[in-house]
């Protein structure tokens, strides 16, 4: 993962943006919380596949990818995390930005598994190596 990671630092060196890398102890602290609040299995490599309460939204050639994001992050916040898993097991880099650089990051990136998630913790955007995202919800009571 170390060298998608570096080709990840130079796509967002290349196109100027402001997204920067969250440091190992805040990401630790993050992780504890999504793990609390959602139930992540971190055993897992794709911790996605064991979620429950989810919507699944395929995209393809016929799904205009960006306008699907787009509609999909509505509900978070502007400054959204970026975590890269890309089918490696955890922990994972954490990136943090404005919700449309990160959308410009990934679209100019080649294909990978990540997930987005806001400073609030209630919702989880997963991209899946099956061409769906997942979007989990936390269920208020």
């Amino acid at each position: 993962m170390d060298s998608f990671i570096e080709s990840v630092r130079s796509e967002i060196e290349s196109l100027n943006l402001s997204i920067v890398s969250i440091e190992d102890n805040e990401a630790a602290c993050f992780y504890d919380v999504l793990k609390h609040k959602f139930r992540l299995d971190y055993t897992s490599l794709f911790v996605w596949s064991e979620l429950n309460r989810f919507s699944d939204f395929s995209y393809g050639e016929s799904v205009n990818w960006e306008v699907l994001i787009q509609e999909l992050m509505n509900d978070f916040n502007s400054e959204l995390f970026l975590c890269i898993t890309n089918e490696e097991f955890y922990p994972w880099p954490i990136l943090k930005g404005k919700k449309g650089e990160i959308v410009e990051l990934i679209g100019s990136l080649p294909f990978f598994e990540y997930f987005v998630f806001d400073s609030n913790f209630e919702e989880l955007l997963f991209d899946t190596h099956d061409n769906f995202f997942r979007k989990v919800r936390i269920i208020k009571a």
